[in-house]
C-alpha cells in the first residue's frame, strides 16, 4: 500500500478533477499555458506525534498524523487574474466541503494567499491553499485511509 500522503494526494486529486480543474500531483510538474486553469497538489509537511493515544513508554504504537496539504492554483495573468483564480478556488473549497471520501478526517482550509509570478509575455498568477488534515490512531505509515 502507499505511504499515507500519497493516498491523500490522490484522493484530493480526485475531488479536485472532479469539479473540473486539470490537477497534477507532483512539485515537479513543469505547466505549459495550454493546461491553464490547473491545480497542482502536494503534502509539504507530515507532523507526527506519537504520544497521543498511548504513553511514552510504548505501550500504544498508534500516533496521529497532521499533514499540512497545499493546493497550488494556476492561471494565465491577464485582466482579472484574481477574479479567475477566485472561481477556481470556489470550485475546490466546495468540492472539498461536499467530499466524504476521506476519513476518518476532512481538509480544514487554513489560509490561501495569492501571486503573480514570471517575467515576459505570459505572466502566471498563483494562488496558494494551505490545508490541514488530521489523521489519529495511525498504526502504520501505509494504512488505508
Amino acid at each position: 500500500m502507499a505511504h499515507i500522503r500519497k493516498q491523500l494526494r490522490d484522493k484530493i486529486k480526485a475531488v479536485v478533477q472532479g469539479a473540473g480543474i486539470t490537477t497534477f500531483v507532483n512539485r515537479d510538474k513543469q505547466i505549459t499555458q495550454t493546461e491553464l486553469p490547473c491545480a497542482v497538489i502536494t503534502t509539504d509537511l507530515d507532523t507526527v506525534d506519537p504520544f497521543i493515544g498511548g504513553n511514552r513508554s510504548g505501550c500504544s504504537p498508534r500516533t496521529t498524523r497532521t499533514i499540512d496539504l497545499v493546493i497550488r492554483v494556476y492561471a494565465q495573468a491577464e485582466t482579472g487574474v484574481d477574479d479567475a483564480l477566485d472561481v477556481q478556488c470556489a470550485k475546490i473549497e466546495k468540492a472539498l466541503a461536499a467530499t466524504q471520501t476521506i476519513a476518518p478526517s476532512w481538509p480544514d482550509l487554513q489560509s490561501t494567499g495569492i501571486d503573480i509570478f514570471g517575467e515576459g509575455e505570459q505572466p502566471i498568477g498563483m494562488a496558494k491553499m494551505n490545508y490541514k488534515v488530521e489523521f489519529k490512531n495511525i498504526s502504520n505509515p501505509e494504512q488505508i485511509i
